[in-house]
C-alpha cells in the first residue's frame, strides 16, 4: 500500500508540474501500472500502461526502448487477463523494437520478449483448441 500511495503522489506531482504529455508523467503512469500488475489489479494496470504507451509513442516514437518496455509489460498484463491475442500483439511489438535497437540477440530484454511471446502464442493456441 505504501508503494502505491507514493506512486500515486509521484503521478499527481508529475501531472501537476509537467502536464499529461510529458515523459516524467508517462513514467509515473508506467510505474503505477507496474504496481497494479504486481498487486494483480490487471484492469487498472492496463489502463495506466495504455496512457504511458500513448505518451511515450507521441514523444519518443514507436521505435524506442522505453516504448518497448510498455508493450512488454502490457503484453504480460494481457496474458494474466487471458487476452492472449492482445498479449501476442504487444509482445511481438516489444520484440521487434528490441531486436531492431539492441545489437546483442542474447540481450536479456530480447530473451524476455521471446519468452513472453511464446507464452502468449501457446495460450492463444490452447484457447482456440478449446473452442
Amino acid at each position: 500500500a505504501g508503494a502505491k500511495m507514493a506512486c500515486r503522489q509521484a503521478l499527481s506531482a508529475a501531472n501537476h508540474m509537467n502536464g499529461e504529455e510529458h515523459l516524467d508523467t508517462a513514467t509515473a503512469h508506467y510505474n503505477m501500472g507496474t504496481i497494479f500488475e504486481k498487486d494483480h489489479e490487471f484492469d487498472d494496470a492496463a489502463q495506466e500502461l495504455k496512457i504511458a504507451l500513448k505518451v511515450r509513442k507521441k514523444l519518443l516514437g514507436d521505435d524506442h526502448l522505453l516504448t518497448a518496455d510498455v508493450h512488454f509489460l502490457l503484453g504480460s498484463v494481457y496474458n494474466r487477463q487471458g487476452k492472449f491475442a492482445d498479449a501476442t500483439k504487444e509482445h511481438t511489438l516489444a520484440l521487434k523494437i528490441r531486436q531492431k535497437l539492441l545489437s546483442n540477440p542474447n540481450h536479456p530484454d530480447i530473451k524476455a520478449s521471446k519468452a513472453g511471446l511464446e507464452v502468449s502464442k501457446k495460450q492463444k493456441f490452447e484457447d482456440e483448441i478449446m473452442i
